[in-house]
């Protein structure tokens, strides 16, 4: 695995997400989905779940939707290619990759918004339990506190970038950013919103795919 498709807040434009799973199945590459798919988990969801199980996906929900409501449409429909990574480890292709979803409570009433202090525990312990020191891909639906976020990110997540090594953090849920990347120490941040971004993972490249 050496180039990904990263997509988030497609907030049910099929017909957007249709050009990009096209791309990627041009070009046989993996589809990481950082979540708000929906509004408020309402929309034609099961299209976008077909579309998006057209090629190998890694799913986090955003918060307009609650993972576990993914993954039971996912079961339900039988989406055997889609993968709900919210605060599960992953090893792919030799790269180990971490999701976590939604977005910092109070926000907006929306399916899905965590406690800060709660999901920074979650996460500390699920890499605790995996040996977790390196990671190559954190795929998660909110970006950092002061990174892609006009100061509305996680503050927990922001103690995850400064205490772990990260490669490349995948975000959505501030749509001013979509399109934008960023470089804090080492790490990359991409929040590819709608438009979609191809990322080569080895040098850390990026184009984002607004000419499709």
């Amino acid at each position: 695995m050496e180039k990904i498709i990263a997509i988030s807040d497609i907030h049910g434009d099929v017909v957007r997400l249709t050009k990009i799973i096209n791309f990627a199945k041009a070009y046989n590459l993996p589809v990481f989905c950082a979540g708000d798919i929906s509004f408020s988990e309402r929309g034609p969801i099961k299209a976008i779940l077909e579309l998006l199980n057209q090629v190998k996906t890694f799913f986090v929900g955003g918060n307009n939707e609650r993972s576990e409501f993914i993954e039971s449409l996912i079961k339900k429909y039988d989406f055997k290619n889609i993968e709900v990574i919210d605060l599960k480890v992953k090893k792919y292709k030799g790269k180990i990759i971490v999701g976590t979803g939604g977005c910092e409570a109070p926000y907006a009433g929306t399916p899905y918004e965590f406690d800060e202090v709660i999901r920074e525990v979650e996460l500390l312990d699920l890499f605790e339990n995996y040996k977790v020191s390196h990671i190559d891909i954190f795929l998660a639906h909110s970006p950092p506190f002061g990174i892609l976020d006009n100061l509305r990110g996680s503050k927990a997540l922001r103690k995850i970038v400064d205490t772990f090594n990260i490669d490349i953090y995948i975000c959505g849920h501030v749509h001013e950013f979509a399109g934008s990347i960023e470089i804090y120490k080492e790490t990359l941040f991409v929040n590819p919103g709608k438009i979609g971004a191809l990322i080569d993972i080895n040098n850390k490249q990026v184009d984002i795919l607004s000419s499709l």
